[in-house]
């Protein structure tokens, strides 16, 4: 008999009035006046759900609405200066000292923001933002919700506590902790030795969470908020780090660090940037070299980069269909950041990381076409 599903599921369809008014008539059936409703008294009903209920309880979340479709709870397109503050979340993702402004492109709650619309309990479970980005929330309007968060520099020990916590769910999805389906309890981390922070967010409050911080929450009653992410300065070694963890567990990057460094380290930036670069673009040029110097050829003959080039008259971007990092055809260099793809003998696209020389020469090889 298969096992039955968890996680989220497709729900109904509301407009924002009537997902008001549904969720309104719900919290009302748990707590019938607000004053029954203190957040102690939630925070205490949740987690008896949680961990102890035998009933299942079945809420609605407006979860990762793109604000080009749905529309943002700040001015979207900024015509007056009173409309450009910089904590105008459409404006935040791209500030100067934003690492993401170095790209081109936008990313729906990455480089540009999502909306979310709760009710009592609706839930984020445990997660870290996108390639240990840093995140802002802002509360729009509604009922409060309470965050719990880790510091980055315990993230192991919490995923230890995790997968000690539920084996038999890592056992059957080894990628549990990207699903953001997963919620314990705060108290079996800290009973771990887990450092967890917590804090009640009320409508009119940012919350910032940092690079590769594990954090998750719920809310008290209905609210709507506005999420999106940016990177600083010191994101730079999380983001290296956050790729190679992808690559190795074949899972989309959300944006092109080299390419990033690349744009950056060509572009006016700052003196710590600068210092920031010189730590990182030598980094990537090690990485880069060794893997473009294990590439072979189908003839057992080396060649150079330059030359593994793609015949074919598609353009488009090709995914490696092995780590999932994106990058285009080399024939297209211009727009090709370091990791250029080599067209295996099935047919399929490799990146380099990939495309490696497995024989035991180590010694130098010549390029047979250009030496």
């Amino acid at each position: 008999e298969e096992e039955e599903d968890f996680g989220y599921h497709d729900g109904k369809m509301f407009t924002l009035t009537s997902f008001k008014k549904m969720a309104n008539t719900f919290k009302k059936k748990w707590f019938p006046s607000e004053e029954l409703a203190k957040p102690n008294t939630v925070e205490n009903a949740y987690w008896k759900i949680v961990e102890t209920s035998d009933e299942t309880v079945q809420v609605h979340y407006g979860s990762d609405l793109d604000v080009t479709m749905h529309g943002s709870g700040f001015i979207m397109e900024p015509t007056e200066e009173r409309h450009t503050s910089g904590w105008n979340l459409n404006i935040f993702p791209k500030l100067p000292d934003s690492l993401l402004s170095y790209l081109d492109e936008s990313t729906a709650g990455v480089s540009a923001p999502m909306m979310y619309i709760g009710m009592l309990f609706s839930t984020f479970c445990w997660h870290t933002e996108d390639n240990y980005l840093f995140s802002i929330n802002y509360l729009h309007e509604g009922a409060s919700k309470t965050w719990y968060g880790v510091p980055g520099s315990k993230a192991e020990m919490f995923e230890a506590v995790m997968q000690k916590t539920v084996p038999e769910l890592f056992k059957t999805n080894p990628d549990l902790l990207y699903q953001l389906v997963t919620m314990i309890s705060p108290r079996i981390l800290v009973d771990n030795n887990v450092p967890v922070y917590s804090f009640l967010q009320e409508a009119g409050q940012f919350v910032i969470t940092f690079p590769k911080a594990y954090h998750a929450g719920f809310s008290h009653g209905f609210n709507c908020a506005e999420s999106t992410n940016f990177a600083l300065e010191e994101w730079l070694p999380f983001g290296r780090e956050s790729t190679e963890k992808y690559r190795q567990r074949s899972r989309s990057s959300v944006l092109s660090l080299d390419k990033l460094l690349c744009n950056a380290a060509s572009q006016p930036h700052s003196q710590t940037l600068n210092d920031r670069l010189k730590e990182e673009l030598p980094i990537m040029r090690r990485d880069e070299c060794y893997l473009r110097e294990k590439v072979l050829s189908k003839e057992g003959t080396w060649k150079c980069i330059q030359f593994s080039t793609y015949e074919g008259k598609d353009t488009t971007a090709k995914e490696c269909t092995v780590c999932k990092k994106e990058e285009l055809p080399i024939m297209r260099r211009d727009e090709c950041y370091l990791r250029e793809k080599v067209l295996s003998k099935e047919g399929t696209w490799k990146c380099i990381q990939f495309s490696t020389y497995e024989g035991k020469d180590t010694t130098a090889k010549e390029c047979t076409v250009c030496k």
